[in-house]
């Protein structure tokens, strides 16, 4: 009987002793669950300060004029990339950057005339030419030399007679068509046929002093040389700018179309 007693004393001890470690075990559970948790809130709270340093570093770089500066120097080339695409530009000359934000105080000049709030203005102090670009529609609006105050003045104003200076049928009206693409609003006054067919290049008559602007704006486009009138052409009478058309542009002027089909 007393080993019987004994036995249940040995068996309740162990039994007690489970319970025990049983008991640790679950408090060494719920310490390790707080320290996880503390220790991921902490996680959480350091990444939120990283993030939120990151962030004022990163939006004082944006606002940074060396960052401002290098952002318009990037746009500049961006806008000189897309427009020479249409015309030449001045090679040796970054132009000065301007966006038309309030067109209401810009609309009584005649450059600004057909511009809209978002035009991009270049302007090539050296060569004088200020160029209004479009850049949601990729389009050149106006050209025009710069004047003083640089204040530029409209170019496509001027009355342009084109004549063909070769044997190729319907050059004028092809590059009328070009024009206007180019120069919305510029006026070709009249087209005709050279009093030769055999120009090779195509060259650019001021006619009027007072647009020669406009003409050096026309050959910079058709990468043409500012000339005299030939001897063997009759002057126009109340035209300001005469462009002979030669084989060099029939040749860019197909070469364009069939691009565009």
């Amino acid at each position: 009987m007393f080993g019987s007693i004994n036995a249940y004393t040995r068996n309740a001890m162990t039994d007690t002793e489970k319970r025990e470690i049983i008991d640790k075990k679950n408090i060494f559970k719920k310490i390790a669950m707080v320290f996880f948790i503390c220790l991921f809130l902490l996680l959480v709270c350091v990444s939120a300060y990283l993030f939120y340093q990151y962030q004022t570093i990163k939006k004082q770089l944006t606002n940074s004029p060396l960052m401002a500066v290098k952002a318009a120097q990037e746009k500049t080339k961006k806008l000189v990339s897309e427009i020479s695409q249409f015309m030449e530009l001045p090679k040796n000359e970054m132009p000065t950057l301007a966006t038309v934000t309030d067109i209401s105080r810009l609309k009584e000049q005649l450059f600004f005339q057909k511009a809209k709030n978002g035009d991009e203005l270049l302007i090539f102090t050296k060569e004088k030419l200020a160029i209004l670009y479009d850049p949601n529609v990729h389009k050149i609006v106006t050209v025009g030399p710069v004047t003083i105050g640089n204040q530029p003045s409209q170019s496509s104003q001027a009355k342009i007679v084109l004549r063909n200076g070769t044997d190729v049928s319907g050059l004028t009206s092809k590059a009328e068509a070009q024009l206007k693409k180019t120069f919305p609003g510029i006026d070709v006054a009249k087209k005709e046929q050279a009093a030769k067919s055999t120009y090779s290049k195509t060259i650019v008559v001021t006619l009027n002093a007072k647009a020669k602007n406009a003409a050096v704006s026309l050959a910079k486009l058709y990468n043409a040389p500012l000339s005299d009138l030939p001897a063997h052409e009759k002057k126009p009478e109340g035209m300001d700018i005469l462009i002979i058309l030669g084989v060099d542009q029939a040749s860019a002027l197909t070469a364009t179309q069939a691009a565009q089909k």
